[in-house]
């Protein structure tokens, strides 16, 4: 229990931090190639350090205050999309369209904050994001984001992707959470993992309305990695930055450059100060201050300087910021524990004399926790802690979710439930530890969590639990069922895949370990249908289920009713989908075109997929299927000579699939549908498979083609 430096410590001290510091350094350390520098700007020459404890712009310049740098304006903003990634619908609801149902009153007092702690070292899926070291797994980490419209910002869960901020702040919002504090460590050796990268969190902030308050908390640990890195050379040049090295020592006098210079100030001159969190929730002309919560006084020597530290610190502060009344601003500083010793008592001044609060880290393992301080409260609680995967301490300590500290056994939301039943209601500030640290397994974000005692636990269990006694409401469930997409006239005695799209517009999201499905009825499902969900469906997005059908062989009108339930029962309204099925009048057939000269292995050629007689088309699905030993798609062209008015594709070279679906703009006939460039990879006999194709036509006929196959010989590389 007494690893040095990165070990869970007894209850009554705090737990490592919650930072790179601990498992994922662990794991950079590993991984010398990941050391890149990015954020930290020129590096302070070779110099012994001022002679004053007040914190300055670097160690070896005056203590003269400098000027706020201007903030330059962020890249232009394009709108969180509200559809799916699919091109159709056109047009579907802003997100969320659907209001809660009349909820009750908040359980809260209106003077209690709650904040939580935010991670923003992720930069999946280059960068520690290896699955089998975390609890469970958010949106993102292994896979794209959905709908993200915006690639060139990076799509899956990165401090480089302003989507993800904006994805983390609505569920925050969601969840009754109103501070966020990023767990900062300044300017680091990483590009995606340094105070700039918290741009993206400001402009996504924007979107909100009202956007979420922004604190900071300082991860001491990284001002240690700091002081060791200079301490070897004199040098910050990532010689020794890590655990290895002396203790930050008070009594340096440039030990307040670490703490003030290079992570306090800069966080403030990029968060605007109509976004800062202050202690009692004003704003800073009404008397708000703005809040700092630091973590841990391990690993620094000298204590009996905290007080002296942190006085200049503040001082350093009000010299630097002024509200727009041209007044001083004294931020509101709240200490873990660990700086509460005889030593920075007994300082001069003692830290008592800094600090505006006090809070005790590692409640997520150890329980809940509640500090006064000077008439203010700070509550910290947790779900639960399970860093076994990391094994770190080896072999890691689990403290289960369902087990509250006392001992007793109940749902997933057991140990978070009864901490937040203790916590009192002169609470001023209650901390959430944490919204997302995935190595220790304290995440209340959503997420791909684990059963617990073989109960499913829906990604978004926690921010239900959460909003349930933060707001007295829980998450909602509201579905918007959206016109049929499948042609108005079937052919009779076919088999067709009828796409079916609901829009989620509640605030919880669906899944088949959730139980959400859409069940169908009506006359081609007399005894009903259930169709389930392939993947989590999350608020604002469309759940697109795909539904086997046989026509029946009498024309006439038919209906295909629907209705989403969930574990509480139905929701949303009912809808009926109308059909006809009816004679087909015209026939047609798919034919490749194949090139004139011998396909050879090595050289590109061009196949056509043409229709036979042309026809007046309205969409057209495809699946072909070839050997991917033998040929490579290099490029496609959907209705050459046309300009489609929608397309999308996805092709799959490793197991040679590819899949399309297109939408005309002209209405007269049309011949050609694909043009599909490829490449003979090896001399082979080889093939196209078209396994499926469905057209429809503009006056509502849907034609299902039979599957076709066209030999194709690769020759020898000429």
């Amino acid at each position: 229990m007494n690893k040095p430096d990165c070990g869970v410590q007894h209850p009554s001290t705090p737990k490592c931090s919650p930072c790179p510091a601990r498992r994922p350094w662990r794991v950079l350390w590993l991984l010398p190639l990941l050391f890149l520098l990015s954020c930290l700007p020129s590096l302070p020459p070779d110099r012994t350090p001022a002679s004053t404890a007040v914190p300055t712009t670097s160690p070896d310049l005056p203590a003269t205050p400098s000027a706020l740098s201007s903030v330059p304006p962020g890249p232009t903003w394009t709108s969180w999309p509200s559809s799916s990634p699919l091109p159709w619908p056109s047009s579907v609801p802003a997100w969320p369209t659907a209001q809660p149902t009349p909820s009750l009153a908040p359980l809260r007092r209106p003077e209690l904050q709650v904040g939580t702690f935010f991670f923003f070292w992720h930069d999946c899926p280059d960068h520690l994001c290896d699955p089998r070291l975390v609890y469970a797994l958010p949106p993102g980490w292994d896979e794209p984001l959905s709908g993200d419209p915006d690639p060139a910002d990076g799509l899956y869960y990165s401090s480089r992707n302003r989507y993800w901020y904006l994805q983390e702040l609505r569920d925050m919002r969601l969840a009754g959470i109103e501070i966020i504090l990023p767990v900062s460590w300044g300017d680091t050796r990483h590009p995606w993992f340094c105070t700039e990268q918290l741009r993206l969190l400001v402009e996504a902030n924007r979107q909100l309305d009202p956007p979420l308050r922004i604190a900071l908390f300082d991860d001491t640990t990284s001002e240690r990695y700091e002081y060791h890195d200079y301490a070897d050379n004199r040098l910050l040049d990532y010689s020794n930055y890590g655990p290895d090295g002396p203790p930050l020592d008070l009594n340096d006098p440039a030990s307040g450059f670490y703490f003030y210079d290079r992570k306090i100030r800069p966080f403030f001159q990029l968060v605007p100060q109509e976004m800062w969190a202050t202690h009692n929730g004003r704003p800073l002309e009404q008397g708000g201050r703005p809040l700092i919560v630091v973590y841990t006084a391990a690993g620094m020597s000298n204590l009996h300087k905290a007080g002296s530290l942190w006085a200049s610190i503040k001082e350093s502060f009000r010299r630097d910021f002024q509200d727009r009344d041209g007044r001083p601003i004294t931020p509101w500083l709240v200490l873990e524990n660990s700086w509460f010793t005889p030593d920075t008592m007994g300082g001069r001044p003692p830290v008592s004399d800094a600090a505006d609060g006090q809070y005790l880290w590692g409640t997520a393992l150890h329980g809940p926790d509640v500090r006064d301080w000077r008439e203010y409260t700070v509550a910290s609680v947790g779900p639960g802690f399970d860093n076994s995967n990391l094994r770190w301490p080896d072999p890691g300590q689990v403290q289960p979710r369902y087990r509250d500290p006392p001992g007793g056994s109940g749902d997933p939301g057991t140990f978070l439930r009864w901490s937040l039943q203790q916590v009192p209601a002169r609470t001023d500030l209650l901390l959430i530890e944490t919204w997302n640290e995935l190595w220790e397994g304290t995440s209340v974000c959503r997420a791909d969590y684990l059963p617990v005692e073989g109960q499913a636990v829906p990604e978004d269990y926690w921010l239900n639990l959460l909003r349930g006694y933060l707001t007295g409401q829980e998450l909602w469930w509201a579905a918007q069922p959206l016109p049929a997409q499948w042609a108005t006239r079937l052919a009779p005695g076919q088999h067709y895949q009828l796409a079916l799209e609901v829009h989620n517009t509640g605030t919880r999201t669906w899944s088949g370990r959730g139980g959400e499905h859409l069940l169908l009825g009506g006359d081609l499902f007399p005894q009903g249908y259930v169709a389930r969900l392939a993947e989590p469906v999350r608020p604002g997005e469309l759940a697109r289920f795909t539904v086997p059908i046989t026509t029946p062989l009498e024309f006439g009108s038919y209906g295909l009713s629907g209705q989403m339930y969930g574990p509480k029962g139905a929701f949303g309204p009912a809808v009926l989908w109308p059909l006809q099925v009816g004679q087909p009048q015209l026939g047609t057939n798919l034919v490749l075109a194949l090139p004139s000269e011998p396909i050879r292995a090595g050289v590109p050629f061009v196949l056509d997929l043409q229709l036979e007689p042309a026809l007046p088309l309205q969409r057209a699905q495809l699946r072909l299927r070839f050997d991917p030993q033998a040929l490579q798609l290099l490029q496609m062209e959907a209705l050459p000579g046309q300009v489609p008015r929608q397309w999308q594709a996805q092709v799959d070279n490793e197991r040679g699939l590819l899949w399309i679906e297109l939408q005309a703009n002209e209405t007269g006939p049309c011949s050609e549908l694909l043009r599909l460039h490829l490449l003979g990879r090896q001399a082979a006999s080889s093939g196209l498979w078209i396994e499926e194709s469905q057209l429809w036509l503009p006056d509502g006929l849907a034609l299902v083609l039979e599957a076709d196959w066209t030999e194709l010989i690769v020759g020898a590389a000429p």
